[in-house]
């Protein structure tokens, strides 16, 4: 007997074959997507923050502790300044630093970002 074709068994584990790694490569695409998107918005928080910190420095006054919203199109993301709870002592140039913590908010996520803030021993807390 000659035989031309495939079977039925044969398309079946074919197709079934073509299924399984299917859905194995668009179970990696769906994570790809969602690492990209998570980068992205790092991404906005680590650029939002470099803004509102050359902000601070651009406006040369006291870093107080405070909080708002960026400007458009970001008005959904906040900012947050805190004093943190640590400082450290420089003995050698007589100076203090104490950091403050840049938080960046958006939705339920937050983005941290400490920024030292050096003054002299004896300088007044106002």
């Amino acid at each position: 007997m000659n035989k031309k074709g495939f079977t039925l068994l044969e398309c079946m584990i074919a197709i079934g074959i073509f299924a399984i790694i299917s859905v194995v490569c668009l179970q990696m695409y769906i994570m790809e997507i969602k690492k990209v998107k998570i980068m992205n918005e790092k991404q906005i928080f680590l650029q939002l923050a470099q803004s509102k910190i050359e902000q601070l420095l651009i406006e040369n006054k006291k870093i107080e502790e405070g909080e708002g919203e960026f400007e458009s199109p970001f008005t959904d993301y906040r900012w947050e300044i805190t004093l943190s709870d640590t400082t450290f002592n420089d003995t050698e140039e007589d100076i203090e630093i104490t950091p403050f913590i840049l938080k960046v908010h958006y939705n339920n996520e937050t983005f941290s970002y400490y920024i030292p803030v050096a003054k002299e021993e004896g300088e007044n807390e106002k």
